[in-house]
C-alpha cells in the first residue's frame, strides 16, 4: 500500500464520459464532470484503515476502508453500493462497487513509471486516468 499513499493530480484521462453513461449517469452531469481535473490522496490513518479522498471544484468524495472488508459508499454519482477493496496478485490495489447484488465497477489502481494509473470498468466501457505526484 504504501506505494499509493501521497497526494497526486490528474495528468490525462480518456473514455471518462463513456464510462460514466455505462454506469447511468445523466449527461448534465457526465459534462460537468468531464470538466473537471480531480486530485487524489491516499492516507495510512492506522490500524489497517485508509482514506481515500478525490476532490474536484465540483465535488469531494471521500472512503475509508480496510483492505478486505466491505463496506456501504455513496459514489459521486450518487449510487449507493457495496464497496470492497483489495490488493490483487499484481499489486493492484482494487476497489469493486457492487449494486443490487451485481458488480457496477471496478477500478484498478497501479503505478507505473512512478505515476498513478486508474483504469476503470463499468460493463464494456473503460476509463483511464493517470496522475502525478504532488
Amino acid at each position: 500500500m504504501e506505494k499509493y499513499l501521497g497526494s497526486w493530480k490528474s495528468q490525462e484521462s480518456e473514455g471518462f464520459e463513456d464510462y460514466l453513461k455505462a454506469l447511468g449517469v445523466a449527461l448534465p452531469l457526465r459534462k460537468i464532470a468531464s470538466m473537471q481535473n480531480p486530485r487524489v490522496s491516499l492516507t495510512d490513518d492506522g490500524d489497517g484503515l485508509y482514506t481515500v479522498v478525490t476532490a474536484t471544484t465540483f465535488k469531494t468524495h471521500t472512503v475509508q476502508f480496510k483492505l478486505g472488508e466491505e463496506l456501504d459508499e455513496s459514489t459521486p454519482d450518487g449510487r449507493d453500493v457495496k464497496t470492497v477493496f483489495h490488493l490483487d496478485d499484481e499489486g493492484k490495489l482494487v476497489q469493486t462497487q457492487m449494486l443490487k447484488g451485481e458488480v457496477s465497477s471496478k477500478l484498478a489502481r497501479e503505478i507505473i513509471d512512478g505515476k498513478l494509473k486508474i483504469t476503470a470498468t463499468a460493463g464494456t466501457a473503460v476509463y483511464i486516468r493517470t496522475y502525478v505526484k504532488e
